[in-house]
């Protein structure tokens, strides 16, 4: 059986009462970039929070090739900007993340996220 490598990015469970921040009220009203992600000062600046999913991201993502049980144990364990109750994310939560049009890396114009390039797949 092949191992299954994940890039990945630790995201906190939070759980809000609306998908939408009050940047937008619907779907259709989406969230302008330079107002999308905001840095959480309560976090140490450690993560980002996603307007438009409502989701809290770890700002510097490890990435790296890890069969699954290592990775998620790893988020299981993992402390970022003094919290824990990390996890890994979905991979519909990972795609909210995807700009189409965008490559290299394929995030949103104005993601305040560290990538650390060198990795291969």
């Amino acid at each position: 059986m092949k191992t299954l490598h994940v890039a990945w990015m630790s995201l906190l469970i939070v759980t809000l009462a609306s998908p939408r921040s009050s940047f937008g009220d619907t779907w259709e009203d989406p969230v302008q970039p330079h107002k999308r992600f905001t840095e959480l000062k309560s976090y140490s600046d450690q993560a980002v929070r996603d307007s438009e999913t409502s989701l809290v991201w770890e700002k510097v993502p490890e990435t790296g090739g890890q069969d699954w049980a290592t990775a998620q144990s790893q988020c299981n364990t993992k402390t970022v900007g003094n919290r824990k109750g990390w996890r890994l994310p979905t991979i519909q939560e990972l795609a909210s993340l995807v700009d189409p049009g965008a490559t290299d890396p394929s995030l949103p114009s104005g993601h305040p996220f560290v990538l650390d390039t060198s990795f291969a797949y």
